[in-house]
């Protein structure tokens, strides 16, 4: 079988896609573990970057305090960043950086794909759960989906992200998170930020330890073939620019 790279990944003709969505964090000893072996290294070492073992553990967190939704909303949140990763030029700076305070000898950048933008998926997971929440409620609107969007545009802005066509890959996130919000047994999720959440469609179940690559609700996986980013795809795509 051969296989050929983009921006890391390993392909073959039948689109098989080596995952990268499966790891765990040792903040004890500062190593990320995940399902790769790379020229003999079965860890990587996380003492350069702090942020990387506290947003596993701000993920930890609400994913013991929001449940079911919770976890849903964190595979959401991956595959968004996911988009951006296989675009290099809606990718970060802080991302490379971090990369770059890994060393030399860490494997492929594809591997490295989740864990470089793990802080920021952990913040863009909690700004899906704060709308999920308010929407599953009945307390949401178009106005609110307009004033929430432009917050998560603002966070783009602060990651030095250009905007208008980030945002595309969340407006499509926002469609498929549309009416209807629940199922009707399963009632509305409490107020709180910390009270529990349960999964909103399109999401159907979400039981512990199935495959993020399997709960989200969105196509892209890290090492997808990269479009060609420019202005025509905030139109083409959202609609809108």
């Amino acid at each position: 079988m051969v296989f050929t790279c983009l921006r890391g990944t390993l392909r073959s003709p039948s689109r098989f896609l080596v995952s990268v969505t499966r790891w765990s964090v040792c903040a004890r000893h500062h190593r990320w573990l995940d399902n790769l072996r790379e020229d003999g290294t079965t860890w990587l070492p996380l003492q350069n970057v702090p942020e990387v073992v506290q947003a596993h553990q701000d993920r930890i967190e609400m994913e013991r305090g929001l449940g079911a939704g919770g976890r849903a909303l964190f595979a959401d949140a991956l595959h968004l960043t996911a988009f951006w990763w296989n675009i290099p030029s809606l990718s970060p700076p802080v991302w490379e950086a971090r990369g770059q305070l890994l060393g030399e000898e860490i494997g492929g950048d594809l591997r490295t794909a989740p864990l470089v933008s793990y802080p920021e998926t952990v913040q863009l997971a909690w700004m899906l759960a704060t709308r999920e929440r308010r929407r599953m409620r009945g307390s949401w609107g178009v106005e609110h989906d307009r004033a929430w969007l432009d917050a998560v545009g603002e966070m783009l802005e602060e990651w030095q992200m250009p905007t208008a066509l980030a945002l595309v890959p969340v407006d499509i996130w926002m469609q498929h998170h549309s009416m209807p919000t629940h199922r009707q047994n399963t009632g509305r999720p409490a107020q709180g930020k910390w009270r529990r959440l349960p999964a909103p469609l399109p999401h159907e179940d979400v039981p512990c330890g199935m495959h993020l690559e399997r709960l989200t609700c969105l196509p892209w996986q890290f090492g997808d073939e990269p479009l060609e980013a420019d202005d025509t795809m905030a139109w083409s795509v959202a609609g809108c620019a």
